[in-house]
């Protein structure tokens, strides 16, 4: 008998890709909206960034999010003042709703991605103004 007590069942893990947006709760100056499902989603200073920063706080080459097995992962690229998740500086965090993303001046919350959307995807949603 197996682990579950059922001879020869194994039992089935099904994972769900989670779907996630970046909402900017903070001082962001750049685009409206940003929707990504190419990863890795690179975050910095530098042009060659999906999501550019204006920001001397913010390193050319900042973090970025990559999506594993339907998750989001956040991982700091050895930026010089940090990326912080929940008030923690991290250098790769598995990123969960509600988690709070301080880059430089800029703050994101990880929300709930529209249900409509059925690829893996991050959307950063950018107030043209601050805070």
């Amino acid at each position: 008998m197996g682990a579950t007590g059922h001879a020869g069942l194994i039992p089935k893990i099904v994972v769900t890709p989670m779907k996630i947006s970046l909402r900017a709760v903070g001082y962001v100056h750049g685009s409206d909206r940003i929707v990504s499902n190419r990863f890795p989603l690179l975050i910095g200073r530098s042009p060659e960034a999906a999501l550019m920063l204006h920001d001397r706080w913010v390193s050319r080459m900042h973090c970025q999010i990559d999506e594993v097995g339907g998750r989001f992962i956040l991982r700091d690229l050895g930026s010089k003042h940090g990326t912080f998740v929940n008030g923690e500086r991290v250098t790769e965090v598995t990123l969960s709703l509600g988690d709070q993303i301080d880059i430089g001046m800029s703050r994101f919350v990880v929300a709930e991605q529209d249900a409509a959307c059925d690829t893996a995807s991050v959307e950063i949603a950018l107030p043209l103004g601050g805070w």
